[in-house]
């Protein structure tokens, strides 16, 4: 982050779109501190890290540093879908000083998803009208992601039919999930980024939409602490 602050950002640019990730508290803050954000999107909490951040607890306060940091003139961007932000808003809240708050999945919603191998169709309702999004994006759970995206669009000045039309023209695949042929006939599906159990059973779910028979090939995911058993077990189980 600091070197593309020092380095890539030039005069002419208007956004800078950054990813701060953490595995302990302060960090989050820290390169925030740097960048001075003024819409803060926090994208999902879950057991993630629990080993290093020592607790649950301690990684839901580190994800809520980067809304704790906006301005009272900042936008906070929750993502509504996400259980532990709907459980821990309540309390957290206090300490967010924007004014603007949005709750993506609940001040901005998608309806009608249909979701199939190779397409992702739904209708997103943004200042009272209704704006259908179709792209190549795969699996149902890249509702989330644009949902925040559009959320974070409009909070930085964007029209909806120029965020419609960005979202329409992007090319999702093969980055968010690639999917090759090899000479066999086989399909080999890349899903390399799973690596919380959300991601996880998010792409298991894409899988059913798929025919035949099926191998998964997965380690193990690492630093869950004490709910590692408790969670692969349910990764087994939906398996």
């Amino acid at each position: 982050v600091a070197q593309a602050v020092l380095n890539d950002l030039k005069p002419e640019h208007k956004v800078f779109v950054c990813e701060i990730g953490a595995v302990h508290k302060g960090k989050i803050a820290q390169t925030a501190g740097i960048i001075k954000p003024r819409v803060g999107i926090l994208t999902g909490i879950n057991q993630q890290h629990m080993a290093v951040f020592g607790g649950q607890k301690n990684i839901i306060d580190a994800k809520y540093e980067i809304l704790e940091v906006l301005p009272a003139s900042g936008t906070a961007i929750l993502n509504w879908s996400s259980p532990m932000e709907k459980e821990s808003i309540d309390s957290k809240k206090v300490a967010v000083k924007a004014q603007n708050i949005i709750l993506a999945g609940k001040d901005i919603v998608a309806a009608d998803i249909k979701a199939e191998r190779d397409v992702l169709q739904f209708d997103l309702l943004l200042e009272g009208k209704k704006h259908t999004v179709r792209t190549n994006a795969r699996g149902t759970f890249m509702v989330e992601p644009i949902l925040l995206a559009v959320c974070g669009a409009m909070a930085a000045g964007m029209g909806p039919e120029r965020i419609i039309e960005i979202i329409n023209g992007t090319e999702f695949a093969p980055f968010n999930i690639a999917v090759s042929k090899n000479s066999g006939g086989v399909n080999v599906i890349s899903s390399t980024y799973s690596a919380n159990p959300d991601g996880v059973f998010a792409h298991l779910d894409y899988l059913k939409l798929w025919p035949g028979k099926k191998a998964i090939v997965m380690p193990c995911i690492i630093e869950l602490g004490g709910a590692s058993k408790e969670i692969h077990f349910a990764i087994g189980k939906r398996i």
